[in-house]
């Protein structure tokens, strides 16, 4: 599919991955160059067709810890408006390896930003703050401890726009019982959530932010077995206003997700 959607020949899309400028700097963070670097997971969610027709129609969508910005590309080349898509990373590289990949830095007219979540003096604090009417974050949550993983949950939160049909939506790694673990290829450890904790941060979100949001999540086996052996899962999510405009059937979703 991404091959498809950028009309790049395979060889030279790892090669740009494998082989980036200034690997040996892009190799020391956290969200360094693994096997799935190049995954697409947003148009996997039941919501997507609904995302996409939003996004369409004005309302403003962002890639949260987008690395190469894939994702970004997807929704763009299915027909959402590139004025109404922004990009989020804290490694400009990433977003420069994008363009690199791609080939497309003076065609695509989504707005892609350097900026650290927890800075409140940041762009994406300053611009976006309330305005969002969906964020996706993927391979994201995961990479704190659980005290970090609830400050991260808050920005996030706060960074939509307060009305209903406002979503966020994602996945991340999970474990059927929450642990520290260390993953292949990363150079720190973990805090993977069950659903169980995952459902935990509600109160916490709650009490700290004073608005509530029913709390659902799923977990499904990593396609890959061998990379992922020991009890993870991959832990998928979404958080949305109540309202009329929910995007999401629950009923369809059974066990899974995360509702605001």
């Amino acid at each position: 599919m991404l091959m498809s959607v950028t009309r790049i020949q395979r060889d030279r899309a790892f090669k740009v991955v494998r082989n980036p400028p200034h690997r040996s700097q892009l190799c020391t963070h956290p969200r360094n160059l693994t096997k799935g670097t190049l995954d697409l997971d947003l148009h996997l969610c039941p919501a997507y067709a609904e995302i996409l027709e939003r996004v369409k129609n004005g309302y403003q969508f962002l890639d949260l810890g987008c690395c190469f910005a894939q994702e970004v590309r997807l929704l763009v080349s299915d027909g959402a408006f590139s004025q109404n898509v922004f990009g989020v990373d804290l490694v400009e590289d990433f977003i420069n390896l994008g363009y690199d990949l791609f080939l497309d830095k003076e065609k695509i007219n989504a707005k892609f930003l350097v900026s650290n979540l927890f800075d409140t003096d940041s762009i994406v604090s300053k611009e976006l703050t309330g305005k969002l009417d969906i964020i996706h974050a993927s391979n994201f949550f995961h990479l704190w401890s659980w005290t970090k993983q609830i400050e991260a949950s808050k920005a996030v939160v706060k960074l939509l726009a307060d009305k209903p049909g406002s979503l966020i939506i994602g996945s991340q790694v999970g474990s059927k019982k929450s642990r520290m673990t260390t993953m292949p290829g990363l150079i720190l450890t973990l805090f993977t959530q069950s659903v169980r904790t995952f459902k935990l941060m509600r109160g916490e979100i709650l009490r700290d932010l004073g608005v509530d949001f029913e709390v659902k999540a799923f977990e499904t086996e990593f396609l890959d077995k061998e990379a992922f052996m020991g009890g993870r899962r991959s832990l998928s999510f979404e958080v949305g206003f109540y309202g009329e405009e929910c995007l999401v059937d629950t009923s369809y979703l059974g066990s899974g997700f995360l509702m605001r």
